[in-house]
């Protein structure tokens, strides 16, 4: 694929969706040049509009672009029709409890080999090695503070079709921050609920890393 169409559409997978302007500024062209690009990906319907919205001053409504089905299958995909039937049979069979239990374990089992919490470290360095970790595992994932709280972004969901019919996968996630940043997050939005991005609070009361008894 032509490199500047590749970059638009590794754009929209971090970032869920933008505008035109949006586009423009982070691949240093014009918004003629990305209109151009963004007509040839969508013929062959990998991007699309998902919705508009009003400019507060008079003109045409602003165009929103994300992400076809198709282009998401670009990128590693869950086996989305055996998964949910494997997930339903087992749930049948142990309960919804059960299925949540082992959620919890393979996240226990994703996060053995996350960088350990230091006595030393501040959360901002712990904030960076737990999404550096992650980001290895291919998440989309990003942090900032915001008002002395700081915010976990899940720009991506790589099991979003499976996530809208069992989001026990989502409490995976939550139980993934967890266990390698040592508090208990708050999930304000979710992309399996339509939102553009699974977000996190990690309350800043929180934030003193616990860390082992061998480490201490």
């Amino acid at each position: 694929m032509q490199v500047t169409r590749q970059r638009i559409i590794d754009l929209l997978r971090k970032q869920g969706q933008a505008t035109v302007e949006d586009l423009a500024e982070w691949v240093e062209l014009t918004q003629m040049a990305v209109r151009h690009h963004l007509k040839v990906l969508q013929a062959e319907d990998l991007i699309e509009v998902s919705h508009t919205k009003r400019q507060r001053k008079p003109g045409r409504p602003v165009q929103i672009y994300g992400l076809t089905n198709k282009a998401r299958k670009l990128y590693p995909q869950e086996y989305f029709q055996l998964t949910d039937l494997l997930v339903q049979e087992v749930t049948n069979r142990i309960g919804q409890g059960g299925i949540i239990d082992i959620f919890n374990s393979l996240a226990a089992r994703l996060v053995e080999d996350a960088p350990a919490a230091k006595t030393t470290q501040s959360i901002e360095e712990r904030l960076d090695d737990v999404t550096g970790f992650l980001r290895k595992k291919g998440y989309v994932v990003e942090w900032e503070r915001v008002n002395g709280q700081y915010m976990v972004y899940h720009m991506d969901c790589p099991y979003r079709q499976f996530a809208q019919r069992h989001q026990e996968i989502c409490l995976m996630d939550a139980k993934i921050l967890e266990d390698t940043l040592n508090v208990i997050p708050q999930r304000i939005s979710c992309i399996a609920c339509h939102d553009d991005k699974c977000t996190y609070i990690i309350p800043a009361t929180n934030n003193e890393l616990r860390v082992t008894k061998a480490e201490r």
